[in-house]
């Protein structure tokens, strides 16, 4: 259930483009910090603002680093990514 509410969320990257129906009152609000913490995974805040937003559990644009390879956690014994298929296309279902 949780790739196919995933997948459905992300609508094929629609999602990311919500920040074009913000209004101008509500991006001038977000200008206003320094930094953002969201624990969304859409990007619409830094397209909105063009600053870098911090997201606690990750975002649809970015890889955790559990799913790549050559990262530091995936070098160790328990390596997390050995029993996980990846779809280059599709990563942001994980």
């Amino acid at each position: 259930m949780k790739v196919a509410y995933l997948y459905s969320i992300f609508n094929d990257g629609k999602l990311n483009q919500l920040y074009q129906d913000y209004p101008p009152a509500f991006t001038e609000y977000l200008m206003q910090f320094e930094n953002i913490f969201t624990t969304n995974y859409d990007s619409n805040i830094e397209s909105a603002i063009g600053k870098e937003i911090f997201h606690i559990h990750g975002q649809f644009d970015k890889k955790s680093e559990v799913y790549i390879a050559d990262s530091f956690r995936n070098q160790l014994p328990n390596s997390p990514i050995r029993d996980t298929i990846v779809d280059e296309k599709f990563y942001y279902l994980l």
